[in-house]
Parts: C-alpha cells; sequence; structure tokens
C-alpha cells in the first residue's frame, strides 16, 4: 500500500527501478506505474529473481502501449511473447532491453525469429541483454539470428557448448559487445574451451574474430588454453576493454590424444613452454594495457555485481 501511494505521489517519474522483487512488482503496481508516470517514464526496471512465485503476467501489450516514451526496459524472459514484442515494434525512443530468466522455466516462450527481426530493424538502436541465471538447459531455446543481441551472460546455468558459441559469433558477429560466462570454482574449472582435434576451428578464437564490436570477455570456470588468449588478445587488440579470466583455468593446448591422463596434463602445465609471465607480456602488448589473470576464491560469484550493474542503465 505504502508503494502504491508513493506512485500515486510521484506523478511524472521518469526511473523506476524495482530491484528485483516479485513481491513488489505486480499486477496493482504496473497498473499505478501506467496511471501515474506512463507518459513520463523513460527507465523501468521490473526483472525479477525466483520468477515462479509470480502467479499472473504482468507485462501486455496495451501496458507497454501506455509507456510510449520507454528507452530502458528490463523484464522477465517468460514474460516475453510475440504479442509482447511487437508491441515493442516502432519505438524510436527503445534502447536498451534486458531480459533476465532466472531458473528454468516451465515453459520457455517460443519467439519467432520473424518477430526479432522486425523489432530489430524498427528500433534499429535497441540493444539486447539477455541474462540467463540457474538455468540448467536449453540456452539455444533463447537465442535467435535476428536478436540485436548486445550483452549475453550465462551464470552457473551448465556449460555452453561450442555449437551455440559458434552459433553466437555467427549470428550476432555486428551486434554483440559483450559475454559472459561464470560457473561455479569450487573444484577448479567446471568445463573446458580447449581445442582438440575434433574440436576443429576454436570456438573463442572465431568468436574473437568475428565479433568486431566486442570489448569486454569474461571466462570464469571453463578451462581455457594459453594459445587462445594470445590469439583472441591479438585479433581484439586494444578494443577489448575487459578479459577476465581466472589463473587457476589457464592451461597449455592440449595436443595429445584424449586418453592422457590428468596426472600427465598437470605435469605438462608445470612445465610448459610458455611461462605465466610470457603469457601477460604477449596478452597485454597485444591489448595495449596491463593485463593479468584474475584469482577467484571457490565461492566467486559475480550474480550482485552483473543484476546491479544492469539497475544502472538508464535513459535520458
Amino acid at each position: 500500500m505504502l508503494l502504491l501511494f508513493t506512485l500515486k505521489s510521484r506523478y511524472r517519474a521518469s526511473s523506476l527501478p524495482f530491484g528485483y522483487c516479485v513481491e513488489v512488482f505486480d499486477t496493482a503496481t504496473i497498473q499505478a506505474v501506467v496511471k501515474s508516470c506512463g507518459q513520463s517514464l523513460h527507465t523501468l526496471h521490473a526483472a525479477t529473481l525466483y520468477p515462479e512465485e509470480q502467479v499472473q503476467s504482468l507485462f501486455t501489450p496495451s501496458i507497454l502501449q501506455s509507456l510510449p516514451h520507454l528507452q530502458v526496459l528490463s523484464m522477465d524472459f517468460e514474460e516475453l511473447s510475440n504479442e509482447i514484442l511487437l508491441a515493442m515494434c516502432n519505438r524510436p525512443t527503445l534502447k536498451n532491453l534486458l531480459l533476465l530468466q532466472d531458473g528454468q522455466p516451465a515453459n520457455v516462450p517460443s519467439i519467432r525469429d520473424r518477430v526479432w527481426h522486425l523489432f530489430a530493424s524498427s528500433n534499429p538502436d535497441a540493444e539486447v541483454t539477455l541474462t540467463l541465471l540457474r538455468m540448467p538447459t536449453g540456452l539455444p531455446n533463447y537465442l535467435r539470428p535476428s536478436m540485436p543481441l548486445a550483452h549475453l551472460r550465462v551464470l552457473y546455468s551448465g556449460e555452453v557448448d561450442r555449437a551455440t558459441l559458434d552459433f553466437v559469433s555467427q549470428n550476432h558477429c555486428k551486434s554483440l559487445k559483450s559475454l559472459t560466462l561464470c560457473e561455479w570454482m569450487d573444484c577448479g574449472a567446471t568445463y573446458s574451451l580447449v581445442p582438440d582435434t575434433l574440436m576443429g576451428e576454436d570456438p573463442m578464437v572465431m568468436l574473437a574474430w568475428r565479433c568486431t564490436n566486442l570489448t569486454n570477455l569474461a571466462i570464469i570456470g571453463y578451462e581455457f588454453s594459453k594459445d587462445s588468449l594470445v590469439a583472441v588478445a591479438r585479433l581484439r587488440g586494444n578494443q577489448l576493454r575487459s578479459l577476465n579470466v581466472s589463473i587457476s583455468c589457464i592451461v597449455e593446448t592440449d595436443d595429445d590424444d584424449d586418453d592422457e591422463e590428468d596426472e600427465e596434463d598437470e605435469t605438462i602445465l608445470a612445465d610448459g613452454a610458455m611461462s605465466m609471465d610470457t603469457l601477460r607480456q604477449q596478452v597485454s602488448e597485444s591489448l595495449g594495457w596491463n593485463w593479468t589473470p584474475g584469482v577467484y576464491p571457490p565461492d566467486f560469484t559475480m550474480t550482485s555485481d552483473i543484476l546491479l550493474e544492469d539497475l544502472q542503465v538508464q535513459g535520458n
């Protein structure tokens, strides 16, 4: 009741962040938002954590049509539909659409690629940020070739396989600005991006080559080879403003058979040709700034930082 009273008293508010609280942002709240400041609102952060506690959909095409000046909107991915996305077409003011999925939904919205194409073509300045949190399966179900994907974060959601990375680098080569893959570090690297003879082209190197606007890369909880790091740094150069990789996940490129034992791999890592100092020097020279790998504790999490960072995205 206090929140609704505050909304009614703040006529013509321009920015409303609801802080990921499903208990706060409900049907009564969105109706009060539309009534009190629908014509002045340019930023609405309405994504929630634990959205399974939400009993009904909040956004409808008519609600979005009542917010004509939105520049920034964050919402739960499972709130999205073809109809809602179409309602956001022809919005010259829309700059940022931030989509959050926390946990595996009962049904992933099936957004047609044609609708994403209409959205992107009618909102040429709009960027999509997709954050998947604690979602064990199904990343490809969220991606479409025509989505204007600028920022992709996959946090504690299982392995992002090489086919998915290839899909991203091929279809979002012009739009992608940042990629964050983060897994738990309690037992060292959980997954591997080290190329092998069966993989073919290194997916991270290809992503660095294809995605010409990539400026931020964070790969934590995945094994990453020294050769790949050097190649990524050379391809992106000083355009890459951040490169976050855990020192405990950096390994030598494995040119041996897959049947080699972990004990031999540890010997190779300890006695490899490229020292960590040499790696730092080569990567730093390519980037044009002093780079060093990160040291992360076993219980490291970047979830809070990313969610707070999103709340800082504002219209004007």
